[in-house]
């Protein structure tokens, strides 16, 4: 039941305050990347009663791999109160290969992006909203052994090491094999290089 990211919520289904959230979300933190860069991997954390916070990972037009964090000064949520938000921004840079390998991991579990028979969906927990190249899912809440969990742990040492201002390589590795076990394709990514 866990193996999968779930679609993002539409527009036309969910509810205003909702869609309203994600906006102001999206608005205030999602970070500034080269529009013409090769490819970005963008990550939304919003737990419940902490603050919110958005990842990118950006490949440049030159094949630099950086990573920029944006933290909320505070709780985004409730949208009821008037509050200003401003952004607490780091980055850190990441290795061409380690890079490769992290955008690799993103569009194959993105590739796997489906409907549920049950939605998994709760009102407090943690929702993740992952997005590259056109693809986008979430999850919320998901089981640490689940591949939608360990996307998330991923997703929370790459922020947590963005902020840091220095990527945890050997960490960052060992969840990576973790993939390479159970997310379909990646076996065939060597090298920065995809086999098709």
């Amino acid at each position: 039941m866990f193996d999968h990211l779930e679609p993002n919520d539409s527009p036309i289904e969910s509810l205003p305050i909702l869609n309203a959230y994600l906006h102001t979300v999206a608005a205030t933190l999602k970070p500034k990347v080269d529009r013409k860069a090769k490819a970005v991997v963008t990550i939304a954390c919003l737990p419940s009663f902490e603050v919110e916070w958005m990842l990118a990972l950006e490949c440049s037009r030159s094949g630099h791999y950086t990573s920029y964090a944006c933290t909320a000064d505070r709780e985004i949520w409730p949208l009821e109160e008037a509050k200003t938000i401003t952004p607490i921004k780091h980055e850190s840079p990441v290795s061409a290969e380690l890079g490769f390998m992290l955008h690799e991991i993103y569009r194959l579990a993105l590739l796997g992006t489906r409907h549920s028979y049950s939605p998994n969906i709760g009102l407090d927990g943690v929702t993740y909203h992952f997005a590259y190249d056109h693809m986008s899912g979430k999850t919320w809440s998901p089981p640490e052994n689940s591949l939608p969990g360990k996307l998330c742990a991923l997703s929370n040492d790459l922020y947590n090491d963005t902020v840091a201002g220095r990527i945890n390589e050997r960490r960052v590795c060992r969840i990576i094999r973790w993939f390479r076990g159970n997310l379909p394709g990646l076996n065939d990514v060597r090298g920065g290089r995809t086999k098709r």
